[in-house]
């Protein structure tokens, strides 16, 4: 019929566009997890500009760092750093973990241990403070944990 043959013609006329469009989705499909790993790098990399930039401006003047780990064993939890170093007394380091908590980028920031050391024939006090980095948790495996335990 009439109908058919038009119809027919319209088909083989967006044959080409079809054939691009499934192409374009193709190519996303392709680039998609690419673009996510550089906007993930892109956003860690500016927190931590963020912490060592507050490092640098707030740590107290009797107070050295001499370690920086950090440690990500299961994506549901968030990124553990670990801060250790040095202070000249209990005071600065208990400064230095305040303004730790100030830092939007860390959650959970606690004192693990200070010890007393002798350092060059003077006593200081050694620390390690550790802390998590806020949004490092994967939030799809999150969500699939927390839809396990409503079962």
């Amino acid at each position: 019929s009439h109908q058919t043959s038009n119809i027919t013609a319209e088909i083989k006329k967006n044959a080409p566009i079809t054939k691009q469009i499934d192409q374009n989705g193709k190519d996303l499909a392709e680039l998609t997890p690419r673009l996510k790993t550089l906007q993930d790098a892109a956003v860690s990399t500016g927190r931590w500009d963020r912490i060592l930039t507050h490092l640098t401006v707030q740590t107290p003047t009797a107070t050295w760092l001499t370690g920086i780990r950090c440690e990500a064993s299961d994506p549901t939890k968030p990124v553990q750093v670990d801060f250790s170093g040095i202070g000249a007394s209990q005071s600065p380091i208990g400064e230095f973990m305040l303004r730790l908590q100030n830092l939007d980028d860390l959650d959970d920031v606690n004192l693990k241990f200070t010890n007393e050391k002798l350092i060059s024939a003077s006593k200081a006090i050694e620390f390690e403070i550790d802390a998590n980095l806020t949004g490092t948790a994967e939030q799809k495996v999150k969500a699939d944990a927390q839809g396990d335990n409503k079962s």
